[in-house]
């Protein structure tokens, strides 16, 4: 890694850079479609186009059966799961969808761009003429079609890496639009889902960097070998880790609500649809709001407040989008 000033920056690139930047000597770019062609060409590998997955279950004599589209159907005693979204998978998977579009502009005489520079977004060299910019980002968005307003969004991305290598956002026009899988911490799920099944998913834009990694960390863990990584990297790359704590939310729960339900004698109807701000933050009581909205306070026994913050303590734990819920 080495730093750069402003001037330095400039040579580098061969163009007028918005700020001072590090550069990583070793770091390279690859056309994927190519990366992934070589990979694949090799004697102990078959690849079968044209067809869709439809289901994967169990397999009699052991391992996995995998049903295609053509009536035809695979077995194997190992399976990994590398198709971004974890489809077919046996437990259900906390993934995300995140759409992105890229933008590309024409190459240009006397704008040569010599090196990749990014930082909230990123600008290429040209290839075929073209130099690619990216990437918006938007979830729950599943609208396949290119838009202007992300294209406009990737020229104020451009401006914040080379003012003026770009007029307008006119000059720029409409690229792919596909989709990355995420997690909310941004790591890949990597690791068992179950015997002889296993899960390499989530890349997100980064999968050429690190799913080679991966690969070879799956290769270690099925094999008995040294892991290429921390043993701490084993938890928190484990696909099932977030499906466990929702398991472990949902028992502690049905714990607490049972502890305050055996307190307090409460009727069922005002349990379940007791408000998370019903309890107090300080004092071992619940504020429960009865018939014609008169208020009154129940006070917990000691077991039932223990079960009730426990249960909160897991709860907020969770990422935002599963522990917002407003009731206990």
């Amino acid at each position: 890694l080495q730093e750069f000033d402003l001037q330095q920056a400039r040579e580098v690139c061969g163009q007028e850079i918005a700020d001072p930047a590090f550069l990583l000597p070793w770091s390279a770019w690859v056309q994927p479609s190519a990366l992934v062609n070589a990979m694949l060409d090799h004697p102990l590998i078959t690849v079968r186009t044209g067809l869709h997955a439809h289901q994967l279950s169990p397999w009699d004599a052991g391992g996995w059966a995998l049903a295609l589209s053509d009536g035809s159907r695979l077995q194997a005693s190992i399976v990994i799961l590398a198709n971004a979204f974890g489809e077919l998978s046996p437990v259900p998977l906390a993934l995300d969808r995140a759409r992105g579009q890229l933008s590309s502009v024409p190459a240009r005489e006397g704008q040569e761009l010599q090196a990749i520079v990014c930082r909230d977004g990123y600008i290429t060299p040209a290839v075929n003429g073209l130099h690619t910019i990216g990437a918006t980002i938007q979830y729950d968005d599943d609208d396949g079609s290119p838009r202007e307003s992300d294209d406009a969004e990737n020229f104020q991305r451009l401006q914040r890496l080379l003012p003026g290598f770009a007029q307008s956002a006119d000059q720029l026009q409409s690229g792919r639009v596909s989709w990355r899988a995420t997690t909310q911490d941004r790591l890949p799920m990597v690791g068992k889902l179950a015997e002889g099944l296993y899960a390499s998913l989530a890349h997100g834009s980064r999968g050429i960097a690190c799913a080679p990694l991966c690969a070879e960390f799956i290769a270690a863990m099925m094999m008995n070998e040294p892991l290429p990584l921390a043993a701490e990297w084993v938890g928190r790359l484990d696909p099932l880790g977030l499906f466990r704590a929702l398991i472990a939310v949902q028992a502690a729960r049905l714990t607490a609500l049972l502890e305050i339900l055996y307190a307090t004698g409460l009727r069922v109807s005002e349990l379940v649809a007791l408000p998370r701000s019903a309890a107090r933050a300080k004092d071992p009581m619940l504020t429960i709001r009865g018939k014609g909205g008169r208020e009154r306070l129940v006070p917990l026994s000691e077991p039932a407040l223990a079960a009730m913050r426990a249960w909160l303590a897991l709860l907020g734990e969770l990422r935002p989008g599963l522990s917002n819920t407003p009731w206990l």
